[in-house]
């Protein structure tokens, strides 16, 4: 597994959308089956045994027919260790097997 800065991430959609009172909404869709498979591949777990994935939304300077707003990147900053709680969840999802209980 390589990771640098800019990791797509994989199965997530991001769409803002702004009311006309002003406020903001961050509307984020994950296919789960990706996302998963991109969980299982990049989580790490730091000194005390928290699993983590950390992803930083970048703006796009043009928002396209599709009205993505942001594109999801994988940020590199954290510990790398294996997560095998995270990994057999995502192993299961990515099997079709039935829905299973989130560890956390």
């Amino acid at each position: 597994m390589s990771k640098t800065e800019n990791t797509l991430v994989n199965g997530m959609f991001v769409k803002e959308h702004t009311f006309e009172s002003g406020t903001k909404v961050i509307n984020i869709g994950i296919k789960a089956r990706d996302f998963f498979q991109f969980m299982k591949d990049n989580v790490v777990e730091d000194k005390q045994g928290g699993k983590w994935l950390n992803i930083k939304l970048i703006p796009n300077k043009v928002i396209k027919e599709n009205k993505i707003s942001h594109t999801p990147l994988l940020n590199p900053f954290a510990p790398k260790t294996a997560n095998k709680a995270i990994e057999t969840l995502a192993t299961e999802v990515i099997e079709d097997k039935q829905p299973v209980a989130l560890p956390f």
